[in-house]
């Protein structure tokens, strides 16, 4: 198992650290869809499924449905492990991942498929802003997603999430960082068995 680092290949599936609304410890899927050549960041989905063990064949992991849109990320690891590469989908294409209708909304412009297009008047609905999300933001989204806070097309609104379980609160990011090397010990310990 290699970790998931800025040379991803299109088409690794990663697990990000998760928690889901009856507190287990685990993690959801994500595939590395692209670098972006404007160098806005590393394009990802997550998958909405959540696991306890690692799928051992790409036919065991559900890609059926997006936990959300997806997403920029830094793929700079500070203070967590690296996320772990459990499979790669050599048969993949960005048109899987509906390419084509990724967008992020900047102030005059959209992002639209890796190409610019006029920026629609309901864009803040519609599409992500161009956030890059560091990992421990994506694993903090995906535990709120998993919880029920946003549904999958919501737009990422901060005031919607409770006081007790916004990142800046330092318990949170605490909670964050154990669970990453959690999972991490999990998945080596899998992999050697």
């Amino acid at each position: 198992m290699k970790q998931l680092k800025k040379t991803a290949l299109h088409g690794d599936l990663f697990c990000v650290p998760a928690i889901d609304k009856t507190e287990k410890h685990g993690f959801v899927i994500g595939r590395f869809i692209e670098t972006t050549p404007e160098n806005l960041g590393y394009l990802i989905e997550i998958f909405k499924k959540f696991y306890v063990t690692p799928p051992s064949s790409l036919k065991d992991v559900d890609r059926s449905e997006r936990l959300f849109r997806p997403i920029l990320t830094s793929l700079s690891f500070v203070n967590i492990p690296r996320w772990h590469v459990i499979l790669h989908d050599p048969d993949y294409e960005k048109s899987q991942s509906e390419y084509n209708n990724i967008g992020f909304a900047f102030n005059t412009v959209l992002w639209l498929g890796g190409k610019d297009a006029p920026l629609p008047r309901n864009s803040d609905e519609l599409y992500e802003p161009p956030t890059n999300w560091s990992p421990i933001q994506v694993i903090w989204r995906a535990c709120l997603h998993l919880k029920g806070i946003f549904q999958a097309d919501d737009v990422f609104e901060f005031t919607k999430i409770p006081q007790n379980m916004r990142i800046n609160n330092p318990d949170i990011s605490l909670k964050l960082i154990a669970l990453a090397h959690e999972i991490d010990h999990l998945l080596i310990k899998h992999v050697k068995k």
